[in-house]
């Protein structure tokens, strides 16, 4: 089972499939991260990386990736230049989302609890907690790194994150 996956192109205007192209994948069914050559298809390596490894997040410099295992209760986090796991993150139970902010610190969300966690990847620590009212599932992050945008898990809602504050600013409601 492929859970996530993410294309690095060699420059921003190749298209799949040409030189350069690298395809990062979570193997959950096999425990491993898979790194193919977009280009032939061939598989480059293999990072075992402990329980179903889930969702990717890949740093901006292309030289950290976070993979969540919510089986396991942990982020792994791989350094790409060497390929190896660097460390794991443990600090709550079914980390779901990650999503890196423009200081290299990343935030997490746990679907088993009401909160967004800032961690700090490099010294495997939380830098903050951001409290919710439901547990939060899917995170992306604004093009300019100053907002983060959570989906709800279980609910029709949208929360917005300042990032330079770490707290919730507002809530969109997107059902009736």
């Amino acid at each position: 089972l492929l859970a996530s996956l993410i294309l690095l192109t060699g420059g921003s205007r190749v298209q799949a499939g040409q030189a350069g192209d690298l395809v990062i994948v979570t193997a959950e069914g096999s425990h491993e991260i898979v790194f193919l050559d977009g280009t032939s298809r061939q598989i480059q390596a293999r990072v075992p990386s402990g329980v179903a490894p889930h969702n990717l997040a890949l740093r901006a410099d292309g030289k950290l990736l976070l993979a969540t295992a919510p089986a396991a209760g942990e982020v792994v986090v791989v350094d790409l230049q060497g390929l190896r796991i660097r460390g794991r993150l443990t600090f709550g139970p079914k980390p779901h989302g990650a999503a890196f902010l423009p200081d290299g610190t990343a935030y997490v969300t746990y679907e088993a609890l009401p909160m967004l966690r800032r961690v700090d990847p490099m010294s495997l620590s939380v830098r903050a907690t951001i409290s919710l009212l439901e547990p939060p599932h899917n995170i992306a992050v604004s093009p300019e790194g100053g907002l983060a945008l959570l989906t709800s898990l279980g609910s029709s809602r949208i929360w917005l994150i300042n990032i330079q504050r770490d707290e919730v600013t507002d809530k969109i409601q997107t059902a009736g």
